[in-house]
């Protein structure tokens, strides 16, 4: 009889266990179920906007994205991103007082959705596109490779936010053209961008794939720009001081080259950019509304432009580095057709490189360069990759800054640096990803301990 209400006993205590394990089965079969229909319908909602991944040259690249009315409707409920900084408030070894983040609001505040990016690419360099994402993340992306092979192998996590185009290479066609068989699809990015996302943005980011942009700099600099003038912002050209035209040793970056200082540039801040030190210029400037090659031709007193102003003079041409970056406006987009554009590009007999096949199809719109106004007159201090010692003097001023130890001319080149170029072609692929992704963070615990030293002003 004992031993039968022992096994009676075990047997309740087991039936017991088991009951309640179905019972937590349950439970967690329910609470999955809710998880996943709120997944679904999220999933659903993004499919919605979802942007077409795969692009044929053949096939115009629309993008599915938000219209513009939503897109602006989505960037008034939103916080703007730039940052203002009590400039009463010493930040010795941390920024200078020279940067944008110590001035009032500007007239054209804005967020993170106003920018897209536009970047050639290669199916090679898949690793650093994978990269990138950690400063481009929520940013609408245009990426051009050179396949013809669809689909295209995107082993990464796919994004909504991104838009995949295949631009085949054309040998044939650039024999002609004297340069590299990926150039054109380089010089064309940023104009299937504009087409793809149907110009629903303010700013395009251009660069290359091994280009970082630092957002949050781009933010504070571009509230003082209007977005509706034709504007490409860049302060690293190729260039040569030698004006004869034997000229062969054109070197980048140069100062000299041709350009203007921004539409809203006045005294006011030249002088704040001057300081009280000895005052700077390569040449004598000129603001640009819009900066144009006119403009320029009528404006510099060098006399680099032809009698007829409609370019420079066929020994003195310069070009924007690429691989620096560039940000350009929607105004600036509206003006450049694809059509006249690719036409131009594939025209051209002897070039050097996509840069400069941009840059003269550029010009020959009529349109020329814009100064972001603070390197004009602090050529060290650049904004668009200051180099040329890499990335890694950057990483270390950044790291120094955070804690107050930063001086002299690396203090004043981060307080105002907007992209760093990693050179994939000197450190390799998996070497030049790694950078990247070193000195974003560098770059993001910098702009951290800003914000933690005072009570910023967020507008």
């Amino acid at each position: 009889m004992q031993l039968l209400r022992s096994v009676q006993r075990k047997w309740h205590q087991t039936q017991g266990r088991v009951l309640m394990l179905i019972a937590l089965s349950l439970l967690i079969l329910l609470a999955w179920s809710m998880t996943t229909k709120g997944d679904s319908e999220q999933r659903s909602t993004s499919l919605e906007d979802m942007q077409p991944s795969l692009q044929t040259r053949s096939t115009p690249a629309v993008a599915t994205t938000k219209s513009m009315q939503s897109r602006t409707a989505l960037a008034a409920s939103s916080a703007p991103h730039a940052t203002s900084l009590d400039h009463t408030v010493q930040l010795h070894g941390m920024i200078t007082n020279t940067s944008r983040v110590f001035q009032p609001r500007g007239k054209f505040a804005l967020c993170k959705e106003d920018l897209v990016l536009a970047v050639p690419s290669d199916l090679k360099h898949q690793l650093l596109i994978e990269s990138s994402k950690a400063w481009r993340k929520d940013m609408r992306t245009y990426i051009a490779v050179n396949t013809s092979l669809l689909p295209l192998p995107r082993p990464m996590s796919p994004s909504d936010t991104e838009i995949w185009r295949s631009y085949p290479d054309d040998v044939e066609a650039m024999m002609k053209a004297g340069s590299q068989t990926w150039e054109p699809r380089m010089a064309l990015t940023p104009l299937f961008a504009h087409e793809a996302f149907e110009g629903s943005y303010e700013w395009m980011l251009y660069g290359h794939d091994d280009t970082l942009f630092f957002v949050e700099g781009i933010l504070d600099l571009l509230q003082d720009f209007d977005p509706a003038l034709p504007y490409i912002i860049t302060d690293h050209f190729w260039w040569t001081d030698d004006p004869l035209e034997t000229a062969t040793d054109f070197f980048q970056p140069n100062e000299y080259a041709p350009h203007c200082l921004p539409c809203h540039w006045t005294p006011d801040h030249e002088q704040q950019a001057v300081g009280d030190g000895e005052k700077y210029q390569p040449f004598t400037p000129y603001t640009g509304c819009p900066c144009t090659v006119e403009h320029i031709c009528r404006h510099d007193t060098r006399k680099l432009y032809k009698e007829a102003c409609d370019g420079p003079l066929d020994h003195l041409p310069f070009r924007m580095h690429s691989g620096a970056g560039a940000l350009i406006s929607r105004g600036m987009m509206e003006k450049l057709p694809l059509t006249f554009m690719e036409k131009c590009i594939f025209d051209i007999k002897q070039a050097r490189g996509a840069d400069d096949l941009f840059s003269r199809c550029l010009q020959k719109a009529g349109y020329a360069f814009t100064s972001p106004g603070y390197s004009f007159y602090h050529w060290e201090a650049k904004s668009f990759d200051p180099g040329p010692q890499h990335s890694h003097l950057l990483e270390q001023t950044f790291h120094a800054a955070s804690s107050g130890a930063a001086d002299g001319i690396p203090l004043d080149i981060i307080s105002h640096v907007l992209t760093s170029h990693t050179k994939v072609e000197e450190q390799g692929i998996e070497q030049a990803a790694d950078t990247m992704s070193r000195l974003q963070r560098a770059y993001e615990g910098w702009r951290q301990a800003l914000l933690a030293t005072q009570a910023p002003v967020t507008i």
